[in-house]
């Protein structure tokens, strides 16, 4: 843990050295106060390799963490959190081009209907000149005369069984 000494305004790390005066730049001072948990940054090398076993397996188990981390001269807990942090990059950096992608296709269908949509205001029927979308209008309405026709006849009838069947009580008991 970083502590600070009374006499001076400079920091102490945990190992005793003086951290502020150890690194003139910010770079070095940030990996020395990496023991107090702030912030720590690896090395150039220690990323080339950590990249390189990612790039052999995306998570290492406790065996696998500890050699790394002995070979790296870090802690196996920084090696789980960097590749923890990795996975995590490498998952939002796959959903921001699979969702790039999907925005793609949808601008691409979405402008192939507007054509589409605009070729079919433009049709004529070869036979009257007329604009298709007033024939399938008139298609559709002879559809639904069609099918409302069919509806009164069915009701009619049911109406002739019922009539029939009041004319035949109707005339069986004048008969009588």
């Amino acid at each position: 843990m970083a502590s600070y000494s009374s006499s001076s305004s400079s920091r102490i790390g945990s190992d005793g050295r003086d951290v502020q005066r150890e690194g003139s730049n910010s770079h070095e001072r940030k990996r020395a106060r990496g023991s107090s948990g702030t912030c720590l940054r690896h090395t150039p090398h220690q990323i080339a390799k950590l990249e390189e076993f990612f790039k052999q397996q995306s998570s290492p188990n406790d065996h696998q963490r500890r050699q790394i981390a002995e070979e790296l001269k870090l802690e196996p807990r920084q090696i789980k959190f960097w590749f923890q942090n990795k996975r995590t990059k490498k998952k939002a950096e796959m959903e921001r081009e699979q969702s790039d992608a999907l925005r793609a296709e949808n601008f691409r269908i979405q402008m192939e209907t507007f054509i589409m949509i605009e070729q079919l205001k433009t049709i004529k029927c070869s036979s009257c000149g007329n604009s298709c979308c007033q024939k399938f209008e008139k298609q559709n309405n002879v559809e639904q005369l069609k099918l409302e026709n069919a509806r009164l006849k069915d009701e009619a009838s049911k109406l002739y069984i019922y009539f029939d069947s009041f004319y035949y009580l109707l005339f069986k008991t004048d008969n009588l």
